[in-house]
C-alpha cells in the first residue's frame, strides 16, 4: 500500500476534513486511515473549516494529481496504479517547479530552508516519470 511506503519518511500528514480521511463526527480515531497513522506514530492535522488559506492548498494540490496523474494515465490493476503514484509524486517533489516556490521544487525549497546549497539547474527530469497511457496491451 501507498501509505506504508510513506509512513517511514513523514511524521504530520494534513488532510481536510473529508468522510474519506477522517471519521470527525464519530469516535476518535474510529477511521481507518487514523488508525493507519495512529499505529504508525504519524500526526494526522485536518484543515480548519471554511478556512481557504489551508483548505484552498490541499484542493490545488488534490487538482493538480488529478489533471497531471490521474487523468493522464490509465492501470490495469491497483499495484500499477501505486506503483505509477510513486513515481508521479517522486516527480511532483523533486523535478517538477512550483509558481508558490518561485520555481523550485518542494525538494530544493527543503533544501534551502535547512541551509543547504542547490542547484539551479534545468531538469528534464532526474526521475523516470512516463505518461503512460495504456490503452492497448
Amino acid at each position: 500500500m501507498l501509505l506504508n511506503s510513506l509512513s517511514s519518511e513523514f511524521n504530520l500528514f494534513q488532510e481536510n476534513n473529508g468522510s474519506e480521511i477522517t471519521n470527525i463526527r464519530g469516535a476518535p480515531n474510529s477511521h481507518i486511515i487514523d488508525k493507519f497513522y495512529l499505529k504508525n506514530y504519524i500526526k494526522h492535522k485536518l484543515t480548519k473549516k471554511r478556512r481557504p488559506q489551508t483548505n484552498g492548498k490541499v484542493k490545488r494540490f488534490h487538482r493538480t494529481v488529478g489533471e497531471e496523474f490521474y487523468k493522464r494515465n490509465f492501470y490495469f490493476s491497483l499495484e500499477e496504479m501505486e506503483e505509477g503514484l510513486k513515481k508521479y509524486v517522486d516527480y511532483y517533489n523533486k523535478c517538477r517547479p512550483h509558481m508558490g516556490l518561485n520555481g523550485l521544487t518542494p525538494y530544493e525549497k527543503l533544501k534551502e530552508l535547512k541551509g543547504e546549497s542547490i542547484l539551479r539547474e534545468f531538469k528534464t527530469s532526474n526521475i523516470q516519470f512516463e505518461h503512460l497511457t495504456k490503452k492497448e496491451k
